[in-house]
């Protein structure tokens, strides 16, 4: 059965030699040092301070929320970089139908996500005619893709 013994290496390390052993300091030491510090902090006048209140500080400063122009606009060019990704690799022989289907979801999320905000546009707003275009065009191209229409004829 083998046994441990704290005081024996298991191995040599080189440069490790036990040159001495560890200095010791005097159990009093301490003691002393910590009631020299004690009885000056007595005789110290120390002001105490109270801390402020979490209440009174501010919370941090944001810029303001986007408005709903905004939020549209950066939806809207998501919705067009995807449309414009996914015309090009339909161009591209090197892509399989498989490989595009990705962007036809991510299509679907975006043209949805869209139409969701618009919803709250006036119906006047010049970008609501933009919106509808790209909402349109997304969905014929789903459609078309969804049905078959990319598929290459086997005969």
């Amino acid at each position: 059965m083998a046994s441990i013994t704290p005081d024996r290496a298991i191995f040599h390390i080189p440069g490790t030699d036990k040159g001495g052993s560890r200095p010791t300091t005097p159990k009093k030491g301490f003691n002393e040092i910590f009631n020299k510090v004690a009885t000056l902090a007595d005789d110290i006048n120390i002001e105490v301070e109270s801390t402020s209140f979490v209440s009174d500080i501010r919370p941090p400063q944001f810029s303001e929320t986007p408005n709903k122009t905004d939020i549209v606009v950066d939806k809207l060019q998501r919705l067009i970089d995807t449309i414009e990704s996914y015309r090009k690799r339909l161009q591209e022989k090197k892509y399989s139908l498989k490989e595009i289907q990705p962007l036809i979801k991510k299509m679907v999320v975006e043209s949805e996500s869209l139409s969701e905000i618009t919803k709250k546009l006036s119906a006047q707003d010049s970008l609501q005619s933009i919106v509808n275009q790209s909402l349109i065009l997304s969905s014929a191209e789903v459609i078309k893709f969804n049905s078959g229409f990319y598929n290459d004829d086997v005969m």
